[in-house]
């Protein structure tokens, strides 16, 4: 069917594109210049019109989380567009992304990660447009994203460079230093393991049970960086919020990937498989180079893919706080 143009259903946006999409009940596709793409339901997309709602109003939650969403999995080779549906609207509502709407300074560091995630370096200028980037902020509306840049500018954490009608901001160094120390209320978690095909079950369980857990798996599995593969590694252990190291072949890059974690008082969830032996795992927590990352922690064991997912999952509930 061709697309039609109508208004987004969460941010308002006037030119928004939408299909409907055939299977066992009516849901479209949205396609919003500021949401990017999402799939809803259509009785969803009514009550948030309709002021006897429970939803009423509360589209530019949506708007916030589907844009941010979008901005996770952009770098994906397969895109798996956010999907709101009237069932589990308060899973939505509530999710860990999303800040705590009654608090404007939660709502001003929300926007503080969304510019430095921008941001390809320190100094590095960020154009903004208030009518198209409001949901970066989960603003309700015009007024209160430019009540919280001026926040931002207020406490030195941003500066302005550009004027009314070209908006520009870099981020202070007070303001890395800050985002820096809330990297562990990110929403991601890092996969340290070896990367070879014996080991790519277990990456794909662990992978598996982080994204179940409502959070985005950041791996190195199967890419190509320009920079150096360490530093990359290092780069995106500090945006996370846990580690997962799973020591099966004792690695030494996934012991040095889960002590920069330690060092960052990042959590960090240790397994390993059948082929690190009890004995063995023993041994190398004896060795001076191992000691300080493994002999006072937990080290779980797996037998099975099915064991491995339930560790994890169950160390992430456990031990991962949500915000």
């Amino acid at each position: 069917m061709i697309d039609e143009i109508t208004c987004c259903p969460l941010c308002e946006f006037q030119n928004a594109e939408y299909q409907y999409v055939e299977g066992n009940f009516v849901k479209l596709i949205f396609s919003c210049p500021q949401c990017g793409k999402f799939f809803i339901t259509t009785d969803l997309k009514d009550d948030l019109k309709d002021p006897y709602k429970y939803v009423f109003g509360k589209g530019f939650i949506l708007a916030g989380l589907a844009r941010e969403l979008n901005e996770i999995n952009k770098k994906k080779i397969s895109q798996n567009y956010p999907y709101f549906y009237s069932k589990d609207i308060e899973k939505f509502l509530k999710h860990h992304l999303v800040p705590d709407l009654n608090d404007p300074r939660a709502k001003a560091n929300k926007l503080l990660d969304r510019f430095i995630d921008k941001s390809d370096h320190f100094g590095y200028v960020i154009q903004y447009n208030p009518n198209k980037d409001i949901s970066l902020a989960y603003a309700k509306n015009l007024d209160e994203f430019e009540a919280l840049v001026e926040l931002l500018v207020k406490s030195e954490l941003i500066e302005r460079i550009g004027d009314e009608i070209n908006k520009k901001v870099t981020i202070t160094a007070k303001g890395w230093d800050l985002a820096n120390e809330r990297r562990v209320d990110s929403n991601q978690g890092f996969i340290a393991i070896r990367f070879n095909k014996k080991m790519e079950e277990s990456f794909n369980t662990i992978k598996a049970a982080i994204r179940e857990n409502d959070y985005h798996a950041s791996f190195l599995w199967g890419e190509h960086f320009p920079d150096r593969i360490m530093d990359k590694a290092l780069k995106e252990i500090r945006k996370s919020k846990f580690v997962v190291a799973d020591l099966t072949d004792e690695r030494p890059s996934v012991f040095y990937e889960a002590g920069f974690a330690h060092a960052l008082n990042l959590d960090v969830i240790y397994v390993y498989s059948e082929k690190l032996t009890d004995e063995k795992l023993k041994e190398i927590k004896e060795k001076s180079l191992t000691e300080f990352y493994v002999q006072h922690y937990q080290c779980h064991k797996y037998d099975t893919q099915e064991q491995l997912k339930e560790l994890v999952s169950a160390a992430i509930g456990a031990r991962v706080p949500k915000k």
